[in-house]
């Protein structure tokens, strides 16, 4: 009997042990999920042939963390809807996809639109992509445990990276490194280099906090792993030669240049300036494709021309799911789009002036809740900044790349700045 006892407190105690580790690490893991597993889990299949499978990982972590934390804080998170912004932000949210998915329905099933992708199809890319992880969302930011996130973050991004890019060079060889984009099976270019991007941001953040931080503790350690981070950043960037991502880094390149000029004025200003534009060139410099070429600006910007064309004659509320035939048909794009690779055309195309407006109502909700404060002690004690940047990276890309259904970015990026502005 006292065996038994003295058993089952061994593994109440371990239980115990494992369950405070996933509350200390569970966001950490969430996150890196949501930003970089498709790396080298793509890798993975390439080079070990097991079956990649990003969407499903981050949807099960997602379902496990936010029961977890169900079972420790219950029903407590959804006070945050308390908040006016997060209230707005959440009914946003639901309304745009309300909206979308009777769109969707009347269009196929009642007029018989002839889709190019199916809507199955569509609203699977937005069940797995957005829409679990946003329920759950709520109690996976409460597991978010400030000190160690962006570290710990930066430490395994620049690992995934890191995986990914040997991987590349082992099937590819060094002789195609300027010649074949980096990507593989299961991984198209612009979710490859969003990743790197994220990196980058990441480690550009996190060194800053490194100088601002007083503290000489482990400074020399903390800034090789920011510089690590950004380095293999970077060099992702450059193998997947998408220009979005370069975009996308432009408010964070500014941020930092007027955060280094009250810190160090001239000098510090001078030196982002002129590191940034010598990366910049050397980025560009080394990619290969025309800027014009198939699926690239050309194609991108005759289809938004397109789409506010069409759209002018149905401003109120658009054309719905016929888009996809009319931009798929368009003789003039090199390549073969059903959708116009900028989320604001599409919400004018798909509903009109009312979809617009339930967007924007979103992107307002976001942007008020948005941080760009650095207090003395670096992101020590909050992330909101990284998340912030992490979101306009999210909205950069949707302007660039990837219909509403696959755009997590900017959906679950926007709910995660809210949420834990409010939390």
């Amino acid at each position: 009997m006292g065996f038994m006892k003295a058993n089952f407190f061994a593994f109440d105690s371990i239980k115990n042990e494992v369950v405070r580790l996933l509350f200390r690490f569970g966001f950490v893991i969430w996150l890196w999920a949501f930003l970089f597993a498709r790396v080298p889990l793509a890798a993975t299949q390439d080079v070990f042939g097991l079956k990649s499978r990003p969407l499903l990982l981050l949807d099960c972590l997602s379902v496990g963390f936010a029961s977890l934390a169900f079972l420790q804080v219950g029903w407590r998170p959804w006070k945050v809807f308390k908040a006016p912004f997060v209230r707005l932000v959440g009914l946003s949210f639901a309304l745009f996809w309300a909206f979308y998915s009777l769109r969707l329905g009347f269009d196929s099933w009642v007029l018989s639109v002839d889709l190019v992708t199916p809507p199955s199809t569509l609203l699977k890319h937005f069940l797995t992509s957005t829409l679990i992880p946003a329920l759950c969302l709520p109690w996976v930011v409460t597991m978010a445990s400030w000190g160690s996130t962006l570290p710990l973050l930066v430490g395994l991004g620049s690992i995934s990276l890191l995986f990914g890019e040997l991987s590349f060079v082992f099937i590819r060889g060094f002789d195609a490194l300027m010649k074949v984009r980096f990507a593989f099976e299961d991984l198209n270019p612009i979710p490859a280099s969003h990743s790197s991007a994220s990196l980058v941001i990441l480690s550009s953040l996190f060194l800053w906090s490194v100088v601002r931080n007083n503290s000489r503790t482990s400074r020399f350690f903390q800034a090789l792993l920011g510089l690590v981070g950004l380095l293999l950043g970077l060099l992702g960037m450059q193998l997947a030669m998408t220009k979005g991502a370069f975009l996308a880094l432009i408010p964070l390149v500014v941020y930092l240049a007027c955060s280094l000029w009250k810190r160090f004025r001239v000098l510090g200003f001078a030196a982002v300036l002129g590191v940034s534009m010598s990366a910049a060139m050397l980025m560009f410099g080394a990619m290969r494709r025309g800027l014009w070429s198939a699926g690239s600006i050309g194609d991108r910007v005759e289809l938004i021309r397109q789409s506010i064309g069409v759209w002018s004659d149905h401003w109120f509320l658009g054309i719905g799911f016929r888009a996809q035939s009319i931009l798929h048909s368009n003789l003039l794009t090199r390549g073969d789009h059903w959708y116009p690779h900028n989320f604001v055309a599409e919400s004018l195309l798909l509903g009109g002036v009312v979809l617009m407006a339930i967007i924007s109502s979103f992107i307002v909700s976001s942007a008020f809740s948005a941080s760009f404060s650095v207090e003395a002690d670096g992101f020590k004690d909050a992330l909101q900044v990284p998340l912030t940047f992490l979101w306009i990276q999210g909205l950069a890309s949707g302007l660039v790349s990837g219909h509403l259904a696959l755009i997590p970015g900017l959906w679950v990026g926007g709910l995660l700045v809210v949420l834990n502005r409010y939390r």
